[in-house]
Parts: structure tokens; C-alpha cells; sequence
């Protein structure tokens, strides 16, 4: 059972490295098989997933607001 806790332990500090598609081939084969078998680390990716999707969301339509004026880039021209 603890060898199972540092598996999860390991794979859950992988995750959103895993998700931004930071790991390396090795971590990214043993997080995915990881995942095959554990419906928690399954469950905490798709978590991550919703968060990182909502946090995009929000800084887009952040974006969008401050974006310049048309006017600020004729006078940037």
C-alpha cells in the first residue's frame, strides 16, 4: 500500500507538468501508465484540466479588455 502512496505522491507532482506537456518521454510513459490504473490521479488530471481551461478563459477575456485601442496603434504607426 505506501509503495502505491509514492506512486500517486510521484505522479501527482508530474500532473501539470504532464498537462502543459512538460515531462520527458520516461515520466510521460510512467505517468500515463500510472493513470490507467489509478481513477484518483485520473480524477485530480481532469480537475487540473477544468482548472487550467477556466484559468485561460479568464485570462483571455482579461486580455481582451486591456488590449490598445485602434486609435493607440495608429498612433504607435
Amino acid at each position: 500500500m505506501k509503495e502505491d502512496a509514492m506512486n500517486c505522491k510521484g505522479t501527482g507532482e508530474l500532473l501539470t507538468a504532464y498537462l502543459d506537456g512538460e515531462v520527458t518521454k520516461e515520466e510521460k510513459a510512467v505517468v500515463e501508465s500510472h493513470l490507467h490504473d489509478c481513477p484518483q490521479c485520473k480524477a485530480e488530471l481532469e480537475s487540473l484540466k477544468v482548472t487550467q481551461a477556466s484559468l485561460r478563459g479568464v485570462l483571455t477575456s482579461m486580455a481582451d479588455e486591456v488590449a490598445p485601442s485602434p486609435e493607440v496603434w495608429r498612433n504607435v504607426r
